[in-house]
């Protein structure tokens, strides 16, 4: 009897705004809507040098939003296929930029290079997709 009065009085301060019930997890909003549009971006590596073989190849990765100037944050996964290895890896993005530095690229070829944006969680960015070469000269 006296767990179903406390359960009634809980009920009624619940109704009545009086006790708050909390969640741990945090609030969060998918994108969409009047209040808050997904934003499209646009994932791009800056033109890559021809690199010597047995030397390292910097890519440098910017996402931009289409429309605005919000910066950009998330990461970007970039995989490097080439001279009979692949490589993968994830990169934080913040402001938009993001560097990765590759090992030494020991074999003469064209490695091919995907890079792909995944937005932050509380994002209203959208995922993207860019893909260069890395040219490898003895």
């Amino acid at each position: 009897m006296k767990k179903l009065i406390a359960a009634l009085f809980v009920g009624i301060l619940t109704t009545a705004g009086l006790v708050a019930v909390t969640s741990t997890a945090p609030a969060s909003a998918a994108c969409g809507g009047k209040y808050n549009p997904c934003v499209k971006t646009k994932t791009t590596a800056a033109k890559l040098k021809p690199v010597k073989a047995g030397k390292k190849a910097k890519i440098s990765v910017s996402v931009k939003p289409a429309s605005g100037r919000a910066p950009v944050n998330g990461t970007v996964t970039i995989t490097i296929k080439g001279g009979g290895k692949t490589i993968k890896v994830t990169v934080k993005v913040r402001n938009g930029k993001a560097v990765y530095t590759t090992p030494k690229l020991r074999k003469k070829g064209t490695y091919k290079v995907t890079i792909s944006f995944k937005p932050a969680a509380n994002s209203n960015a959208l995922p993207s997709k860019s893909s260069t070469t890395i040219k490898v000269k003895k």
